[in-house]
This record gives structure tokens, sequence and C-alpha cells, in this order.
């Protein structure tokens, strides 16, 4: 099947375009945030290093276990609706519930500060723990706005969310470079720089609402049950996307050295890289696919479906050989000598990347439908699975066993969404993942038998162009759209 054009477009140009602006908007976030992750471990070391991220991924659990799918319940229904009254009633209950979960998490964690240091750092970090609390409620307001901005359609509120985050922090840890760097200095310092980030988007919110006639208000039982009955089939995937991470770098610090935390950290930020590309395209093409369904429209669902399905998997494949086969080049360049070490750890996680890459297309096709207790369910077992199994790998190989265990979560996940895509939605994908899975398949042997990078990214594209998984006509389309 291929793209149509004509007056259907309307759709596939406004969702362009938003992830375009959100996609700008998270590149120079997540830029930010890379960035920042090698200034901080080239003049820290593995030991300081390994702090910052323990105490970051403390917070994202935090930020992650409040949330139950508050954000992405906001985003598709108010999607769905256009009266300024129901999207008031929704944006209250929303704000209501996250006041109350935020609230909770940042007392429980200043509450058990001591106990946290003690277990993970194996240290006095008590005091950095607590103002890391601060980090909690920014960081889920944060979510929250970007959240009611996406299913407004509204790019504004995403790419604010983005600028008043990582850049700030990136500019105050170059300006660190001055009068040197420690964990104390930024701690403090971030923790400011949040605290004046969130007033800003508070003012900006503010009078956004005030000309749009969105009012705050005590939120309806009704509506805050809805939001909540409905976030809870969102949250399990939402869960399991962020809190994977966090809990094997957690579990690194808790069973492992504080190297193996340094090395699990670079690896995955490397890999992560990729995620550039496709986020933006996820967090738009849920409430587009919302609207289409309302509208009953099947086809263009499958079009979309396909067509970022061909062109994501390729990409994702490529991307990992990248890292696969130049693991041990780009940790040296990037993070240094010192991380070299981490070079296994990085190809494994850049096999596991590739699946993880699929779910940018299935989760939204199945949560902006009426199935997201199906990606609950598969995202349940693949939390289970991972944990169980970095568990158990950690103890024996640290990292290395933490990058094996995403792997493996990984590929079940892919599997069993790719086979309910096509029994829930109808929409069969297995002639793009067959020849997708070929190109990886080819990766694996390339790997093994010590071929060369630019055999492998000639044999792959000359399949996937001969297979007719890319063609000419729909990367000038895909192009046209984008142009317009």
């Amino acid at each position: 099947m291929t793209i149509k054009t004509g007056s259907d477009n309307i759709v596939y140009k406004t969702f362009i375009k938003n992830s375009f602006f959100y996609f700008m908007s998270a590149l120079m976030a997540n830029t930010s945030l890379f960035l920042i992750n090698v200034i901080l471990a080239r003049l820290l070391g593995t030991g300081d290093y390994a702090v910052i991220v323990l105490l970051m991924s403390i917070v994202g659990t935090c930020v992650v276990l409040s949330n139950l799918g508050v954000s992405d319940a906001i985003t598709k229904f108010i999607a769905e609706h256009t009266d300024r009254d129901e999207i008031s009633a929704l944006v209250s209950a929303g704000m209501g519930i996250f006041l109350v979960l935020s609230v909770s998490a940042a007392t429980a964690l200043f509450a058990f500060a001591g106990h946290i240091s003690h277990v993970v750092f194996k240290g006095d970090m008590t005091l950095y723990i607590r103002l890391a609390t601060v980090w909690v409620l920014c960081f889920s307001f944060i979510v929250f706005i970007k959240g009611v901005g996406m299913g407004l359609h509204r790019t504004n509120f995403v790419i604010l969310g983005d600028l008043l985050y990582n850049p700030p922090r990136l500019l105050y840890i170059v300006g660190l470079l001055a009068f040197g760097i420690s964990i104390e200095r930024i701690v403090i310092g971030w923790t400011a720089l949040l605290l004046a980030g969130v007033t800003i988007i508070i003012f900006y919110f503010k009078g956004f609402a005030d000309r749009e006639g969105i009012k705050l208000r005590l939120p309806s039982l009704g509506t805050t049950k809805k939001v909540l009955r409905y976030g809870a089939y969102l949250y399990l995937p939402f869960l399991s996307i962020f809190m994977i991470k966090y809990a094997l770098t957690l579990q690194i610090g808790t069973f492992s050295s504080k190297q193996d935390v340094s090395f699990f950290a670079v690896s995955m930020s490397l890999v992560a890289v990729s995620f550039l590309l496709f986020v933006p395209i996820a967090k738009m093409l849920m409430p587009t696919v919302s609207r289409i369904y309302k509208s009953g429209d099947h086809d263009k669902l499958e079009v979309i479906g396909r067509v970022l399905l061909k062109y994501i998997g390729v990409a994702s494949v490529l991307i990992a050989s990248v890292f696969c086969f130049a693991n041990t080049t780009i940790l040296r360049l990037v993070y240094g000598k010192a991380y070299t070490g981490a070079s296994t750890i990085l190809a494994i996680l850049a096999l596991g990347i590739f699946f993880e890459t699929i779910k940018f297309i299935t989760d939204p096709l199945l949560n902006g439908t009426k199935y997201a207790s199906t990606v609950s369910h598969i995202e349940v077992f693949k939390l289970i699975v991972t944990i169980t199994a970095g568990f158990l790998l950690i103890h024996a190989y640290g990292a290395l066993g933490a990058a094996a265990a995403f792997l493996a979560g990984a590929v079940i996940s892919c599997l069993l969404k790719l086979v309910m895509v096509n029994r829930r939605l109808g929409i069969n994908l297995s002639s793009e993942s067959l020849r997708i899975f070929i190109i990886f398949a080819f990766l694996l042997i390339s790997l093994a038998c010590g071929l060369s990078l630019t055999l492998f990214l000639s044999a792959g594209i000359l399949f996937a162009v001969f297979s007719r998984l890319v063609s000419l006509k729909e990367i000038k389309t895909i192009y046209s759209l984008i142009s317009t």
C-alpha cells in the first residue's frame, strides 16, 4: 500500500508538521542532555559520574511511578474534544491528579532519603536526594504540561518544556568549567534552574488559558475517574518504557560497582540518540490515530502504520549497525579511554534498541484506538521479564547482564505487539517486518563473521531497495508533505 496524494493528505501534513517541530525541540533538549553526560562523564570520572546517574534514576523513578498515565490520557482525551468547557474539565482533573501524586512521591523520597543513600549509593548522599525532591515536582509538572500541549496540537508547550529543561542545565555545566565542577554545585544549581523554568511555564500556561477560555476549576469526580481509568491502561506501557532503564541502573548500583553504573549509563545515552528521530513521531502519532480511528477511516491507519514501520525499521537497523561495528571507537571519541570497557555493553544495547524502536509504531496504533489494555499486558510481561533477568544476571555479569536483560525484554515485547496490531486492528505488518528482520539477521551474521560495516550497509541498502521495502516514489511523497 502506498501513500495517497490529494485532499486526504491534510491529516498526514498536520502529523508531519507537528512531528517536525517536536523533533526540533526534542533534538535541542536531548542534544543538551547528551552533551551534559559527555562533560560530566569525562570530568567527574566513573565514580562521581555514577552518583549523578543514580540520582537522576531515582528522580526518574519517582516521576514515572507518580504519573499513572495521566499525561498520556490527557493528551488522548483533549485531542478528541473541541469544546472549551470539556477541555477545561479535563485539564482541571489532570492538574488535580498531578498535584496529589507528585507531592506524594516527593514526600516519600524525602522521608526515605537516608535509607536510599545507604542501599544504592553506599555512602551519605541524603542531602542531595532530599534536594532532588524538588526535581520530582518540576519534572512531573513539565510532563503534564507537555501532555496538554500535545493534545491541543500546540507544539509551543512541548517546545517550551524541552527548552527550559536541558539547555539551561548544559549552559550551567559549561559555566562551572571556569569555577570547578562538583556534585554539590551541580545539584544546587540544577535545583535553582528547574524552579525558575517551571515558574516561566506556569505564567505562560496561565496566559494561554486565559486567551483560549480554558478555566481551571475544582475537578469533577466523573472526569477524574475517566482520566484515571484510561490512564491506568496507558500507565503500564509508560512505566515499562522508562522504568526499565531506571530499574536496571539502580540494580547495578545496588548489586555491582559504580564503574558498571557509568558504563551502562554512557552506553544507554549513546544508543538513545536514535530515539531523537522516532520519539517525536510516536508522540504526535497517538492523537492523530485517535482522530482517524474516531472517523472510521481504517485505510489511513494502515497507510501510516506500514509506511512508518518500513522507514523507521530500516533506519533503526542501520543505526544499530554503526554502534555494533564502531562501538569501541565511538566510546573512545565521545567519552574517552576510561569508558572503552563498555564496548560490548554498547553493542548489546544497540541490538535491543532496534526492537525497542518498533514500539514507536505499534504502541500509538494500539493506544490511540481502544486497545491500550493490550499494550499494558505486554508491557507488564516485558517489565517482569527484564527486571527478573536483570536481578539474575547483574549479580554475575554487572552492566553486561543488565544489557542482556534489556535485549531479552525488547525482543519479546516487539514480537508480541506486531502480532496484536494484526489481530486487534486488522493491520498486517508481517511483510514489512519480515524484510526488516532479514536485514537485522544479516547484521548479526556480519558481526559473527567479522565482515565490515561498509559491506553490511551496502548489502542492507540493496536488499531494502530491490525487495521494495523502500521506494523512491514514497520518499518523494514524504518529502513533498514535509516541504509543504
